[in-house]
């Protein structure tokens, strides 16, 4: 429903505040849950209903760039292949896009490594 649309297109004005975790965690709503606009509530969320997976992703899985330290500095959610469905940053000057992951590496330089983890829904 967002894929190439720009928060400022939204008429709900909490949709400035939307960013990569939030787009991720509510991938398969049909409603999003604001509470993802909390990233303490966020981190939770992951926490307790995802598990990282080894091997190849699936469509539908959370990948997510953690820093040296363990914090998620990204998340966006895996197609098919190398591509991903994200939000770059919390900015209304950029859309929701699918990219290649890849990519994301020169959206999100860092000084320090960056490492990539999968993670899965857990069955409910």
């Amino acid at each position: 429903m967002r894929l190439y649309t720009f928060p400022d297109d939204r008429p709900d004005p909490r949709a400035t505040r939307e960013d990569c975790f939030f787009t991720s965690l509510n991938f398969f709503s049909v409603l999003a849950d604001t509470n993802f606009l909390d990233s303490a509530y966020s981190r939770r969320i992951l926490s307790s209903d995802y598990r990282p997976v080894t091997g190849p992703p699936s469509f539908g899985d959370l990948v997510v760039l953690v820093d040296s330290r363990g914090d998620g500095i990204h998340a966006c959610v895996f197609i098919v292949e190398d591509f991903v469905f994200t939000k770059n940053g919390v900015n209304h000057l950029q859309p929701w896009v699918i990219m290649k992951m890849a990519d994301l590496f020169t959206y999100f330089p860092s000084e320090h490594p960056v490492r990539v983890v999968v993670f899965r829904r857990k069955e409910l």
